[in-house]
């Protein structure tokens, strides 16, 4: 995708090394929050978007409302942000796995995107954005989706080659 590079590799469960990609860094973060810029770029995004596109963003926003619960004056200038408690709060709940089950592997997912995002060289530095949250949440599903394609294809494959063998016998 155009918003995602290649970072590192991380090794995941079953010994196979994967490489994690981070959302891409941008050069323009200020002038992205300037209002007029910013409601200018919300708006192309949300024209172009699809119902479900927009229903994960719709989700990841939620979702960000939910953890960042410092509702004070003027705790959003000059952008949204997840304080150190709320991040601390965040990673304590994603690092229990035993609150996952099945949904473990995407929770890791977004987990490592969300601790990318408080690099210094992101673009908010340790702070965690809205926009960074929302990328974070979209990049999991992506990754989740393509896990899943993958391997419903490789099944598939199987499938096809085990009755191939089957229609050859004789």
């Amino acid at each position: 995708m155009a918003w995602a590079k290649d970072s590192d590799s991380s090794s995941d469960e079953g010994g196979v090394a994967s490489t994690l990609k981070t959302t891409a860094r941008t050069c323009c973060f200020w002038l992205k929050l300037f209002p007029p810029v910013k409601w200018m770029l919300n708006f192309f995004k949300w024209l172009f978007l699809s119902r479900q596109e927009y229903a994960v963003l719709k989700k990841a926003k939620e979702l960000f409302k939910t953890v960042n619960v410092d509702s004070g004056c003027c705790t959003d200038c000059p952008y949204k942000q997840l304080s150190k408690m709320e991040r601390m709060y965040l990673h304590r709940i994603l690092k229990d796995t035993s609150r996952w089950g099945s949904e473990r592997k995407f929770i890791q997912t977004f987990q490592s995107q969300v601790i990318a995002m408080q690099k210094e060289d992101s673009d908010a530095g340790e702070a965690i954005t809205e926009g960074e949250f929302c990328n974070a949440v979209l990049y999991a599903v992506q990754e989740y989706m393509e896990k899943i394609v993958n391997k419903m294809n490789s099944e598939i494959k199987k499938e096809y080659k085990k009755d191939e063998k089957l229609a050859e016998a004789p």
